[in-house]
């Protein structure tokens, strides 16, 4: 996946070039909706548009921690982002959480013992020890009101059972969610010094099993794969009422991001200063 520079005219416009937001998702599934919903436009693998002046630009990563680093390397590779922002699927650890309900990532945990906060508007640097009592909203205190905030743990695999992730959640008490990018995207944005917002929308609840063999059916670039899905179905016809649930929940929660990332994107604007930095903070 490769975001290209755009094309610019004027040698003041070359110098001081608006720096775009860039949004990313896992997969063509989770991002077709927000980019339908903020009316962007195909340029190759990518999208561009924009949002009350500001530049967007909108691509598929791949699932998992590895697509996912690949994929923002490239894309900072050809641009300096006002922001990443990271949206999709995850997960419920929370038995709370309802399906398609969306979130704020206030933290993202992974398994190594790494955590890294999101607070508004300072560079990277150690976060407190709790975000208990914390402010997580890191734009406008209105957009949470609508949104509200949560922890990710990520994983590098698929949590397919309700069994998963109950010992998920009895291991990472505060992580609400589990995901399989957040972490990763955390890290490297740190790392950068790039600000980052992750919207997550819950895609099974914390009592609902996944299909084991998800991930052979989508491609390296994030879309579907019919052929793998039919090979699989083929293979195990018993999962078909589970992929038709999981098919039907997804679609409402795509269709939630959608209306919430515009709201996200005009708290950015209306946002005194640009963004949230990322606070890394290891467990000791």
């Amino acid at each position: 996946m490769a975001l290209a520079a755009p094309h610019t005219h004027g040698s003041e416009f070359r110098m001081h070039p608006p720096r775009p937001i860039i949004i990313l998702a896992p997969t063509r599934g989770e991002l077709l909706p927000t980019v339908r919903c903020l009316e962007l436009i195909a340029e190759g693998p990518a999208y561009r548009g924009a949002r009350r002046g500001a530049p967007l630009l909108a691509a598929a990563t791949g699932i998992g921690r590895d697509r996912t680093r690949q994929a923002v390397e490239q894309v900072l590779r050809h641009h300096r982002p006002r922001a990443l922002m990271l949206i999709g699927f995850a997960g419920a650890l929370d038995p709370a959480l309802p399906t398609a309900k969306v979130v704020h990532v206030a933290a993202a945990l992974d398994e190594t013992g790494r955590r890294f906060t999101l607070h508004a508007n300072a560079p990277p640097q150690a976060a407190p020890s709790s975000h208990e009592g914390a402010d997580p909203s890191p734009f406008a205190p209105s957009l949470f009101h609508v949104l509200p905030a949560a922890v990710v743990l990520s994983v590098n695999r698929v949590v397919s059972t309700p069994a998963m992730k109950r010992d998920l959640r009895r291991r990472f008490p505060e992580a609400a969610l589990v995901d399989m990018e957040s972490a990763t995207l955390a890290a490297f944005a740190a790392e950068r010094a790039v600000p980052l917002v992750i919207l997550r929308a819950v895609s099974d609840a914390a009592d609902a099993a996944l299909p084991a063999d998800l991930l052979q059916c989508v491609t390296a670039d994030g879309s579907t794969d019919l052929r793998a899905s039919l090979r699989l179905l083929l293979r195990r016809p018993t999962l078909l009422p589970a992929m038709v649930r999981l098919g039907l929940t997804s679609r409402t929660a795509a269709a939630n991001l959608a209306v919430a990332v515009p709201q996200v994107l005009d708290a950015i604007a209306d946002s005194p200063a640009l963004a949230p930095g990322i606070h890394d903070q290891s467990v000791k």
